[in-house]
């Protein structure tokens, strides 16, 4: 991995479907550099594989992040779990209200009482999804990385009304793509937060540093190329929350 690998890794974050062109941003390469390099960085399991994040509040379900100080593992389903240096693991799970009251009893059983605890608020009007959406969804929870054109053929749609749904949705943050990268074998840095004011933390910075939020209070990913950025984005944010509370990642996973 040199530098030029963490750069184009760091495009694929910014833009998991873009194009070879798009990941070839603040390099000199050609799209025929970039298809070479993009194979070794899979080959060498650097790029492992890509998730999809769908945010559970379109179902009217509610979310909630428990961040557990212990090495015990929980062995039943959640959304999320993501892992930082700071020996904490959060737990993202979602559902109704009985059955998130069910599945916070069972988390705090296996791993103790949580060191923090984060539940985003249910937006005052949800997001309502068309059966187009829908469709484009669970061919995504298939396979992220579907191209476009297969997408709209299956969904008997023309191309650009696929594109636009999946603009629509990305913008709303209906879902997300989240590349899985092996951060000990690269330079980039993912650091999440907890807060109880999200909204004016992304709003601060770069939106496309931002890999998965929710929209009021609860847990923010962003990435950058070098700890210096990251330390400088850590600042500005906690300039909007003192209260913040950081946690550098070094493993990550998303199930849906």
């Amino acid at each position: 991995m040199d530098d030029i690998d963490n750069r184009i890794l760091f495009n694929i974050l910014k833009n998991p479907r873009g194009r070879l062109s798009d990941f070839s941003s603040g390099t000199s390469l050609s799209d025929q550099d970039i298809h070479y390099r993009l194979k070794r960085i899979k080959e060498n399991d650097v790029l492992q594989k890509y998730m999809l994040h769908i945010n559970p509040k379109i179902y009217g379900n509610q979310q909630i992040y428990m961040a557990f100080a212990t090495d015990s593992k929980y062995p039943g389903t959640v959304d999320s779990i993501i892992r930082c240096f700071e020996k904490l693991t959060v737990y993202g799970i979602s559902g109704n209200e009985n059955g998130i009251t069910d599945k916070i009893k069972e988390l705090k059983t296996y791993l103790g009482t949580p060191v923090m605890e984060y539940s985003p608020k249910q937006d005052a009007v949800p997001l309502q999804l068309t059966p187009l959406d829908s469709f484009i969804l669970k061919i995504l929870s298939r396979d992220p990385m579907t191209p476009t054109s297969i997408i709209a053929k299956e969904a008997d749609r023309k191309v650009k009304q696929i594109e636009s749904r999946i603009k629509y949705m990305e913008m709303h943050r209906i879902y997300s793509i989240i590349p899985k990268i092996n951060l000990s074998k690269v330079n980039l840095v993912i650091v999440a937060f907890f807060s109880s004011n999200v909204e004016e933390i992304t709003d601060s910075i770069d939106q496309d540093l931002v890999i998965v939020t929710d929209s009021v209070s609860g847990l923010v990913l962003i990435f950058e190329q070098n700890l210096i950025n990251a330390k400088s984005i850590v600042n500005k944010i906690k300039r909007v929350d003192d209260k913040l509370d950081v946690m550098v990642v070094y493993d990550y996973e998303f199930f849906r």
